[in-house]
Formats: structure tokens, sequence, C-alpha cells
């Protein structure tokens, strides 16, 4: 494939599959990884040509990094996933605890103990109990966001981004 300059030259590319096989020779070298091809003025003889370097780029990432950061990130979430779950399993008990506890006092309280002390008591587990469902809430959400990434990982790793 030819690519013409603004000012009329060509450059051609090392494997000169489009000029004539009398042309092929010599026309392309390699230097320090780069390669250089002939670059002439069109409808001009060769010795008016110069090199030029048509592949001087190097592309910033290699094989495969896309699958090797993300197989990182999918790592990540999988530890996240198990942190979560053990919280929401170590959170089950404490819930049952705190109920247990206010259900026992309100059922002091109705059976006449101490009603201030018992208020006080009760308000404590409430409280409490208001704790533990919020972290259950946060930790329903953490569960989601974390779902929602691992859903979205192959969107992000498909050859187009579809």
């Amino acid at each position: 494939m030819n690519s013409s300059s603004p000012n009329g030259l060509v450059a051609t590319p090392s494997s000169n599959m489009s000029m004539p096989a009398d042309d092929r020779k010599d026309v392309s070298s390699k230097h320090e990884g780069l390669v250089f091809c002939k670059v002439r003025p069109l409808g001009r003889n060769e010795k008016m040509g110069c090199n030029m370097a048509l592949t001087a780029f190097r592309f910033p990432f290699g094989q495969n990094v896309d699958e090797r950061r993300f197989s990182r990130l999918t790592r990540l979430l999988e530890v996240i996933q198990v942190d979560i779950e053990k919280e929401v399993a170590a959170l089950r008990p404490c819930m049952e605890r705190v109920t247990d506890c206010a259900a026992f006092a309100l059922e002091a309280m109705e059976n006449g103990e101490s009603p201030e002390c018992m208020s006080a008591k009760i308000d404590t587990l409430e409280q409490n109990l208001a704790i533990i469902r919020g972290r259950q809430a946060l930790l329903e959400q953490e569960t989601s966001f974390v779902d929602a990434a691992r859903a979205a990982l192959p969107r992000v790793l498909s050859p187009h981004g579809s």
C-alpha cells in the first residue's frame, strides 16, 4: 500500500507488494527495530529518494494487557465478595441476639420489672438494631455493586467494547 504525502512523495511499505519486481531490491532496510523504506518523488528516478521511518511508533501495551489487568480486578472482586459474605454471616447471629434481648426486655417490662431501667435497655437495643439493619442495607448495596462490576467485565473485555 502506498501513501502519498502533500508534497507528492510516495512512501512504500516494507513488503513492497505493490512495486514491480525490479524495484523491490534494497528498497527497505531495518535499523534498530524500525523499518525504513525509500520515499521517491512520483515519476522521478530512484536516486532522488530518501529513507524515512514508516513504523517509528511502538504500542505502549503488550498482548493481553486488558485480560491481565481485569483478571486482577476479577480476583479483587472475589476477595471483596468473600469479605462481604463473612460480615453478613457475622451480623446474622448478632441481629438474632439483639432481637432476642429486646423481646425479653419487653416481656420483663410487661411483667412489672423496673420500667425506667427496662425502657433504657430497650432504647439501647433499638439503636443497636437500627445500626445492624443499616449495616445490612449497606452490605446489600456493596454486593449489588460487586455483582454489577462483575457483569460489566465481559463488555469491557470484548474486542470492540460492545
